[in-house]
C-alpha cells in the first residue's frame, strides 16, 4: 500500500535564494492509501483504476518519472495504480506512489533504484513515504528523522473537491519565515500530542484559506463534530483532518459527514505511529 501522507503540523521557516520553501512538518500515514501491484517486466509500462484514475496523467506523471530511473535494461517493471487517494489533496499520494515503486523494485529485483539522499529529487514528499512513519521532516523535504511513539488514533478525512494549486498557495504566503516546531517530548498519552499539535500550525492554512474559502469551512465543519480533538488543512490542501481518539465517535463522524455532504470525499482511517509497515503487492 502506498499509504497517504497527512502533515499534523507544518511550518514554512524560511524561503531559500532559489525559491524553495524549507519546512519543519510533524508527519503521519493513516491506514488508507494507494495499491501498488508491481512485478518484473522486459518493459517498464504504468495501469491505471480506481477511483480517482482520471485525474492522473498517463503519460507523464511521478511513477513514469520514477520507473525512467531504473538503471538496467533487463530488470523493468510493470506497475498497476489503483487510485484511492484523491489528487493535489495535500496527502502526498504521488509521491506516496513513487515511493512504494522505489521499495518494489529493491523487493523484485535487489538492487537499489534510487539513493536515498536523491529521492527528493522526485518529489518532495518522497523521501518521508520511503518510511511511511512517524516522522519529522525539515528542510525542501530531504532532511527525514523517524520518531517513537506508541500511540493510537483516528482519522477523518474530508475534502469537498475544491481544486488548490500548491504553487498559487506558496505564492500567496505572507510570511515565509515563522518559528520552527517547539522541540519534541515524549507522547504519554493522546492528551499529550493533541496539546503539543494545537500550540504548531500549519503556516500554508491562512494562504489556502484566502483562495478558497469553502476550505475554512469546511475545517470549522469537522472541529464541531463530537469526539474531533483537533481539525487542520493537510499539507497546501485541500484536505482538512480530523483526529479522534475514540473509535465509536470517529465513525459516528464519519457517517454524519456522509449523510450531510455526500458529494464530498471522505475517508475515516485509523493510525498507528508505532506501525511503519506497508504492503507490496508482487
Amino acid at each position: 500500500m502506498a499509504k497517504a501522507k497527512v502533515n499534523l503540523a507544518l511550518h514554512v521557516v524560511c524561503r531559500r535564494k532559489n525559491g524553495f520553501h524549507e519546512l519543519d512538518s510533524l508527519v503521519c500515514f493513516p491506514n488508507f492509501g494507494d495499491k501498488i501491484i508491481c512485478r518484473k517486466n522486459s518493459v517498464p509500462n504504468l495501469s491505471i483504476s480506481g477511483n480517482f484514475k482520471r485525474n492522473v496523467p498517463k503519460a507523464n506523471n511521478i511513477i513514469i518519472k520514477t520507473l525512467r530511473k531504473i538503471p538496467f535494461v533487463n530488470k523493468n517493471m510493470s506497475v498497476h495504480l489503483e487510485k484511492n487517494i484523491p489528487v493535489s489533496a495535500g496527502l502526498g499520494g504521488g509521491s506516496a506512489d513513487s515511493a512504494a515503486v522505489i521499495r518494489a523494485y529493491k523487493n523484485l529485483w535487489g538492487e537499489v533504484l534510487i539513493a536515498e539522499r536523491d529521492t527528493f529529487t522526485l518529489g518532495a514528499d518522497v523521501p518521508v513515504c520511503i518510511d511511511s512513519s512517524f516522522q519529522r521532516m525539515k528542510g525542501i523535504g530531504e532532511d527525514v528523522k523517524r520518531l517513537k511513539s506508541t500511540l493510537r488514533f483516528y482519522l477523518l478525512l474530508v475534502n469537498s473537491g475544491d481544486s488548490i494549486s500548491t504553487k498559487e498557495v506558496f505564492l500567496n504566503l505572507k510570511f515565509s519565515n515563522n518559528p520552527k516546531l517547539e522541540n519534541l517530548t515524549p507522547f504519554r498519552n493522546m492528551k499529550d500530542l493533541v496539546l503539543y499539535l494545537k500550540r504548531q500550525r500549519n503556516d500554508l492554512e491562512t494562504a489556502a484559506f484566502s483562495l478558497n474559502s469553502n476550505l475554512e469551512e469546511t475545517k470549522a465543519y469537522i472541529g464541531a463534530l463530537k469526539g474531533c480533538k483537533l481539525a487542520r488543512l493537510s499539507g497546501s490542501g485541500g484536505t482538512i483532518f480530523g483526529i479522534f481518539d475514540n473509535k465509536i465517535e470517529a465513525f459516528e463522524a464519519y457517517q454524519k459527514v456522509k449523510r450531510e455532504n455526500f458529494v464530498w470525499w471522505t475517508c475515516c482511517s485509523p493510525v498507528s505511529l508505532a506501525n511503519s509497515r506497508y504492503d507490496i503487492a508482487t
